[in-house]
């Protein structure tokens, strides 16, 4: 079965090497469609021998997707960005055999996102997306930014459309402080957001997006109104419970902690994804005192190894510590 890689580059001459090295144990087949770029990027793609085509920037990520897709003649297509590297879990000969007897319509992969100053595991932020779907010309990616294909996969195929997961790993160095300082990611987001919101009006995803944003700005009170209206109008969605996390976690961060409590409390009762992750926030946010919370981080500093979602609970319950020493919420008992 054939596959064809489809990128959208800009400046992307640090990264692109290692993305492409990692794509060629899959496919040599690669469309890179290039927005502006200023750097070598360019040059690396045709050494590499991908297919380039430039084309103008025009504030919209899923116009340049598409534009790769129409020029994709592989059975199946596979997107993915210059910052992110695939990781097999199977041969290319299973790979391809894999492909050839699969029923599936799209594949979602997991990905791992480093956050921080340095790639480590014990600080990604994991995800799924789909990132592997069967060419055919009535599915493409919608929204000027955050783009996505799922309703265009419902569209074509019907709410019940098989979307399987695939024996691949994405890792994903797009948020690592540099970067995202460097690009003024989070700034740009917003602003197509925005243009979105004016040209299409709100929507879930959107909304579910635009909280997100800001809570990676540590803009918590703007991220509250969006992710509160995904939580409150949108629990069939498929990103409903990491909206509600993302809810969750910034009443923690504004002291909110009622309300962390409560929202917590209302994924916890339908005990989906996450529920760990959930139990966990709600305990941090109903802690009282400075002893039980020291004793949980003891707990944690004693092992030599974390999973991230231990990490990121110690995270959690070392800021809530500080904060409440920082306003004076620490009771005489802890003293």
């Amino acid at each position: 079965m054939s596959v064809t890689v489809c990128i959208i580059t800009r400046d992307e001459a640090a990264f692109l090497p290692d993305c492409l090295k990692s794509i060629l144990q899959l496919t040599n087949d690669v469309v890179l469609i290039d927005t502006g770029s200023m750097d070598e990027t360019l040059a690396i793609a045709r050494d590499y021998g991908c297919k380039v085509f430039e084309v103008p920037w025009q504030d919209d990520f899923s116009a340049a997707r598409n534009y790769a897709l129409e020029k994709a003649s592989g059975e199946w297509i596979l997107t993915i960005d210059a910052d992110e590297r695939i990781h097999m879990l199977m041969s290319q000969t299973e790979f391809n055999s894999f492909l050839s007897t699969t029923e599936a319509k799209a594949f979602k992969v997991p990905v791992a996102s480093y956050i921080g100053s340095t790639p480590r595991n014990e600080t990604t932020f994991l995800d799924e997306r789909i990132i592997l779907f069967r060419n055919d010309p009535e599915v493409r990616f919608q929204h000027r930014v955050h783009e996505d294909l799922s309703e265009s996969l419902y569209r074509r195929y019907g709410r019940d459309v098989k979307i399987d997961c695939l024996p691949m790993r994405i890792e994903h160095l797009g948020y690592l402080d540099a970067v995202v300082e460097n690009r003024q990611k989070h700034q740009r987001n917003l602003r197509l957001l925005e243009l979105e919101i004016k040209e299409n009006g709100e929507s879930p995803w959107i909304n579910y997006c635009l909280g997100v944003e800001w809570s990676s700005c540590k803009q918590w009170e703007k991220a509250l109104q969006p992710l509160k209206r995904v939580v409150d109008q949108a629990k069939g969605a498929p990103f409903w419970t990491l909206a509600a996390y993302t809810l969750a976690y910034a009443y923690l961060q504004l002291g909110m902690l009622q309300q962390c409590m409560d929202v917590s409390e209302r994924v916890l009762h339908v005990k989906g994804e996450f529920y760990t992750e959930f139990a966990l926030l709600k305990s941090v946010a109903s802690w009282q005192t400075y002893s039980s919370l020291a004793e949980l981080l003891q707990v944690f500093t004693s092992h030599n190894s974390l999973s991230p979602e231990d990490y990121y609970a110690f995270v959690l319950a070392y800021q809530k510590l500080v904060y409440r020493m920082q306003l004076g919420y620490i009771g005489h008992e802890a003293e």
